[in-house]
Order: C-alpha cells, then structure tokens, then sequence
C-alpha cells in the first residue's frame, strides 16, 4: 500500500499563457524524487545550524572519554502484530485519511 503510493506519480496542472501549453510538474510527497529534491534544497542550512552546536565534550580528567548529548533511537515493529503501514501509522499524531489504524501511540 505504501509502496503503491509512492510510486503513484501525482502531477499538478499549470497553463502557460505565454506560450499557450500545459506544463506538468511531479507533486512532491514524502518518499518520491520530488520531496527529495525539495528537502535537499534546506540541507545546506541544516548543514550549517548543526556545524554550530557542541553535541560532545571532553570529560575533565578522562583523555579517551567523551560526554555526548545525542539520543539516537531504532523504531521497530513486530510484523506478526502490523503492517509497515499500521506501523506507519503509529507513528502519526492524527489518524490517517481513510484508515482506522490506531495512531499516537
């Protein structure tokens, strides 16, 4: 289903006045090229925001030690209990258009 989904191409509609043409342009969404690009147009300024924050420190006294202020975390699911998309789903503050999955968990 998600699959489907981001493999589906939407397209939006603009007509040229100037040269009387139609002009298709790929919808961006999350997981196609199109959002991709888009994303990586604000990757320089994250990029940048990032360069600026200490997220580690030495530890006074300790040579090799270091404090770190990063929490990384792995999400994952049992595939007996849901799907990627009832996964998907539960992840999501407000339920999906037409599911009844369970979401905010």
């Amino acid at each position: 289903m998600f699959l489907d989904y981001i493999e589906k191409l939407e397209w939006s509609e603009f007509y040229n006045l100037e040269s009387n043409r139609f002009v298709y342009i790929p919808v961006p969404k999350r997981g196609n090229q199109q959002y991709a690009s888009k994303k990586g147009e604000k990757r320089e300024e994250i990029i940048d925001a990032m360069s600026k924050i200490a997220f580690d420190e030495p530890v006074p006294g300790r040579r090799n030690l270091r404090r770190t202020r990063l929490l990384f975390l792995t999400l994952t699911f049992d595939p007996r209990r849901k799907t990627p998309e009832e996964a998907w789903a539960c992840l999501k503050s407000t339920r999906p258009l037409g599911s009844d999955s369970e979401y905010n968990v």
